[in-house]
């Protein structure tokens, strides 16, 4: 269980992150189809697969204006009749038109997406009317599917990634929401486990188990290295797994294994600390869960942004393995 649950904390914020970041990155356009051919819906197809659209159909023209003003569009394109008529002649005067409450900083790119769609029909359309004159045997489906693999072979635009984190013009970088809220399930995780080991140790120091393993020959050296030896495994194969969620949907580099690796064994290994001594004192089991919860609450507090307002906040921020933690990656 220990070691499924950094499996369940990556996969859960990365698949947070990736639909909040496509479901925030979509611009919701209406479309109305008053032509009904084959070539609108094949425009329409193609703009639904535009990740950086969300199309909603509407099947008049009031459905589409009340969509508007529910905001639950930006802007709304209506395909007028004849559009495949016009396509296949090369007549591009009113083909589309457009229905918008507002002028938005957005409209001017939406044109463009829209222009490029129907731009890509004809051009589909009268690459199909001039094969056909030199090769009637050929249906339209197979020169489509013939442009298509075209298409995405030849890519007019190639993308390098680079790292450039390190750049001064990037310290202000904000790292993504799930990053953050993975790293502080992290700290949540870390902070039960060290509860569970300091209430168990308690109780084993009350029932005097650790005396009795001195008489079997087991020294409190190897009584401690196995809960240390747990820490250490949850910190490699725990963060293998837990970063093996992420890769599910954002691919290998989105953080460092060896960087997390450490920081948890090394966080895991104050806590452990801190509850070791705790279990030495003469409370009860409540009055030491008080007292260990009190002192991460209060690291956790320290490594919050109010905390650097104050005069000297900074550096003690610095005192707060919580903070430390964080700052290995935000």
């Amino acid at each position: 269980m220990l070691m499924l649950l950094p499996l369940l904390i990556g996969i859960f914020w990365a698949s947070a992150g990736y639909y909040t970041e496509r479901r925030g990155n979509a611009y919701h356009i209406g479309i109305v189809d008053f032509d009904q051919t084959e070539v609108s819906q094949e425009l329409i197809e193609n703009l639904s697969r535009n990740p950086s659209l969300s199309l909603i159909r509407y099947d008049a023209r009031d459905d589409a204006t009340r969509g508007l003003s529910n905001k639950e569009v930006l802007q709304t394109y209506i395909l007028l009749e004849g559009f495949e008529e016009k396509i296949l002649e090369g007549n591009y005067n009113k083909l589309v038109e457009v229905v918008t409450m507002m002028k938005s900083p957005y409209s001017d790119w939406l044109d463009d997406q829209i222009s490029v769609g129907v731009i890509r029909e004809w051009i589909v359309s009268d690459g199909y009317k001039r094969l056909q004159e030199r090769a009637p045997q050929y249906t339209r489906d197979m020169f489509k599917e013939a442009f298509d693999a075209y298409y995405s072979e030849n890519e007019l635009l190639r993308f390098s990634v680079i790292s450039c984190l390190e750049d001064d013009s990037f310290k202000n970088y904000e790292p993504p929401f799930f990053i953050k809220g993975f790293l502080w399930t992290w700290i949540i995780y870390l902070f039960l486990v060290g509860f569970w080991v300091m209430r168990h140790l308690h109780a084993e120091r009350t029932h005097h188990i650790l005396r009795r393993l001195r008489l079997s020959g087991v020294s409190e050296v190897d009584y401690l290295g196995e809960y240390l030896l747990m820490f250490f495994s949850l910190a490699l194969i725990g963060s293998i797994m837990s970063l093996a969620g992420l890769y599910t949907y954002y691919g290998v580099g989105i953080l460092n294994f060896l960087k997390l690796s450490s920081v948890v064994f090394g966080l895991g290994f104050l806590l452990f600390v801190l509850a070791y001594g705790l279990s030495n004192l003469n409370y009860n089991a409540n009055q030491l869960s008080f007292i260990y919860g009190s002192v991460v609450v209060f690291w956790c507090l320290l490594a919050s942004d109010i905390i650097a307002f104050i005069p000297g906040g900074t550096s003690l921020q610095k005192l707060s393995p919580v903070f430390i933690f964080l700052n290995t990656y935000l």
